[in-house]
């Protein structure tokens, strides 16, 4: 009785032995990362093919280029948090996210898809600012864009839905 209940014991970690291994090896296939823009129909059978032909992803490469993305974003986001206009932006929106790309840098209240009120900073190949906008928008449609002389005094005392109304006046 004791044998054949070792036996079983060891059957049963070595059968879960290899299936932590295959899965293990196929990790990356069953879940891609989800920053890869990839098509998402790999099913177990799939990899499970991809094994046996040695063609499993490896996303090694991507994630260190990820990995290099995020920092200089994190980068881009500390270099430019002290600027009047920036400061002034998180105090007026506390819910502000922030968005990086090569030549501007993207504050925004709301969501990427629906934001109410939009600053961008333009910048040159040596991280100088060359411009800064801000836009109002109602419903994802452009309402107003505020003079760079303004924007200041704007986020202090103004929001997009005010600032439609009042413009004329300053």
């Amino acid at each position: 009785m004791k044998t054949r209940l070792v036996a079983i014991i060891t059957t049963v970690i070595v059968v879960s032995s290899v299936f932590a291994y295959l899965y293990d090896q196929m990790y990356d296939c069953l879940n891609p990362p989800m920053w890869i823009k990839i098509p998402r129909t790999y099913g177990i059978n799939d990899c499970l093919q991809m094994y046996s032909k040695d063609t499993l992803p490896d996303w090694t490469k991507e994630r260190e280029k990820h990995a290099k993305e995020q920092e200089h974003r994190e980068e881009m986001i500390e270099l430019f948090s002290d600027i009047p206009e920036v400061v002034a932006f998180y105090e007026k929106y506390e819910d502000a996210n922030v968005s990086v790309r090569d030549d501007h840098v993207s504050y925004f209240a709301g969501n990427e898809d629906d934001f109410r009120i939009r600053m961008n900073l333009e910048f040159n190949e040596n991280y100088e600012i060359e411009n800064i906008e801000l836009h109002c928008y109602v419903d994802r449609e452009h309402q107003s864009e505020v003079a760079q002389s303004f924007i200041l005094k704007y986020l202090k005392d103004y929001t997009c839905a005010e600032y439609g109304s009042q413009r004329n006046e300053n």
